[in-house]
């Protein structure tokens, strides 16, 4: 695993960061902090990339086509 999604989010962001120091920042904050970390512009756009990576190969219409 390579972290929460909002660690990889921040590692993009901030590539200069080692993962250990996301990891401390993270664990210094709370549920709400985390929470409002991924709707800053940079933070949001970072994770949309992530995920839209992560599932490139689904085709949601076929999944959708289920439903």
């Amino acid at each position: 695993a390579r972290g929460s999604l909002l660690a990889q989010a921040l590692a993009v962001v901030y590539p200069d960061r080692t993962r250990e120091r996301i990891a401390e920042f993270l664990k210094g904050l709370s549920k709400d902090e985390k929470a409002k970390l991924t709707t800053h512009p940079k933070i949001a756009r970072a994770i949309e990339e992530i995920r839209a990576e992560s599932a490139k190969n689904v085709d949601a219409d076929e999944v959708l086509s289920e439903l």
